[in-house]
């Protein structure tokens, strides 16, 4: 009577760790990565820092399922504000120009 009872045990394992699997592979998501900070000087006076923009998706909603842009400080902002409603961020870091 064990071995039936562990038998069916492990089969109701088996079973969720495959339903869990086949959730995983059929969820949509969408991850953004902010890295590559550079130093722009265009003079003594102006100066600015531009940052790399990552986007990484299986959604239907994109063309392209990888893409990468180089954006200043202030744009990634804007795209944060409009981010924000929909998704878990991670804290901007202030820089000493805002």
């Amino acid at each position: 009577m064990e071995e039936e009872d562990q038998k069916q045990h492990n089969e109701r394992d088996v079973s969720e760790m495959e339903d869990t699997i086949g959730s995983l592979i059929t969820k949509e998501f969408v991850s953004v990565w902010v890295r590559d900070p550079q130093l722009h000087k265009e003079d003594f006076w102006h100066t600015h820092i531009d940052y790399e923009i990552c986007l990484q998706t299986n959604s239907m909603c994109f063309q392209k399922k990888t893409s990468c842009v180089r954006r200043r400080y202030s744009e990634f902002v804007w795209l944060r504000q409009r981010l924000q409603d929909n998704a878990l961020l991670v804290p901007v870091a202030k820089t000493s120009s805002c």
